[in-house]
């Protein structure tokens, strides 16, 4: 395969020049406007019979606007143009290596900002939206329409009337899936969650649910808005939609082996002395603000832990000043107080000895009752054996 010669040169006629491609002059000396096709020559070459004519034409206009020199050796203006490519080379090089240092180092960044919130139990998705459980079923192959778009899209909770298995489809209104079906496995009436493995990233779209399963799902209050139906169905699914940030990796929420994560929103109301604990479902977590005194006391009822283990409450308080927090088995217990300063999270602990129901008393202890803390849930991790 013969290598085209990309350098090319102007002449006048009857100039040898060796290893360029020539072009000859007298064709665009008499033109009045020029209109070049391809690359532009690297140099001009002009003899002395056609200076005169050169001078006053069109095209010494042109080559001086587009910057192609008047030469009198063209192996000077060849070693010039290397020595430029070759600095420009460079230049091009020093930027493809700081360009790929900073994408590295983003990669990195990102990487150690989702582990740092996933291990400090920060929130790692939102409830963007709820159709609270109403009256009426529907069953067979459903289709429904979310109510919120793509992006951030990661998880949808629906309402299982029975036991049974099935799976959902996240699809396009034209185009392909979002990825493969999710297993659905209900242990009976309740909400059943099918989730991402990350985050949907990419362009706002419409997402429509396709659940295929042998039990009847829930309906919530009837919309005006038709096209919100479920399939066969006067009323929307009963349904909650979670949303996280794109593209993020979501940690497992399901039991790890012998450790059992309690989120905020699977823990029983709270019993509160002073001040107030109200669940956040947003952020599923316990917004706690202590009493006019800053103190505050509340106790989660009968938590079961089914074998002796360590009971870590995972916390973290917005400021503006520090607390304390104690967690004991009972109100009397005297218990390490744990503090806790502003922007932080902190992770709280409680021995239990032995198996069975237990209460978890927190007692919450502030200068005054301007801070905002929360308890983002409990985890039980069983002793070795």
């Amino acid at each position: 395969m013969v290598a085209t010669n990309m350098i090319r040169v102007l002449a006048s006629e009857g100039m040898a020049l060796d290893g360029v491609e020539t072009l000859p002059l007298a064709r665009w000396l008499a033109a009045e406007n020029i209109l070049w096709e391809g690359p532009l020559p690297l140099c001009a070459v002009v003899s002395a019979a056609d200076e005169a004519v050169f001078a006053a034409s069109a095209l010494a206009r042109f080559l001086v606007g587009a910057g192609v020199p008047v030469v009198d050796n063209v192996t000077e203006a060849l070693a010039a143009a290397l020595s430029s490519a070759h600095a420009q080379a460079a230049v091009l090089r020093a930027e493809q290596a700081a360009l790929r240092q900073d994408f590295m180092q983003l990669q990195q960044s990102f990487a150690a900002t989702e582990d740092f919130l996933n291990a400090s139990f920060a929130p790692t998705f939102i409830c963007a939206r709820a159709w609270e459980l109403a009256d009426g079923e529907v069953r067979g192959t459903v289709e429904q329409r979310l109510p919120v778009g793509s992006i951030g899209l990661v998880a949808v909770d629906i309402w299982a009337t029975g036991a049974g298995t099935g799976t959902l489809h996240f699809t396009r209104l034209t185009g392909p899936d979002f990825g493969e079906p999710i297993a659905l496995a209900a242990k009976g009436e309740g909400w059943v969650r099918a989730m991402l493995p990350t985050a949907l990233a990419g362009l706002a779209e419409d997402v429509v649910i396709r659940v295929e399963a042998d039990f009847a799902l829930g309906l919530s209050l009837p919309i005006p808005l038709d096209y919100m139906h479920a399939t066969g169905a006067s009323a929307p699914l009963a349904l909650r939609v979670w949303k996280g940030l794109p593209g993020c990796r979501i940690p497992e929420m399901e039991p790890r082996g012998t450790r059992y994560v309690m989120p905020a929103s699977a823990l029983p109301e709270p019993e509160v002395h002073g001040g107030t604990a109200k669940l956040m479902p947003g952020r599923d977590a316990y917004a706690l603000h202590p009493g006019h005194d800053g103190k505050m006391d509340f106790v989660f009822r009968d938590i079961e832990v089914p074998t002796p283990a360590n009971v870590a409450a995972y916390t973290q308080n917005f400021g503006p000043e520090p607390v304390t927090l104690s967690l004991a088995g009972t109100a009397e217990e005297v218990a390490r107080r744990n503090m806790l300063p502003p922007e932080s999270h902190v992770q709280i602990d409680m021995f239990v000895t032995e198996a069975g129901k237990v209460d978890l008393h927190f007692k919450l202890r502030a200068a005054s009752p301007l801070v905002s803390v929360f308890l983002r849930g409990v985890e039980v991790i069983p002793f070795e054996d």
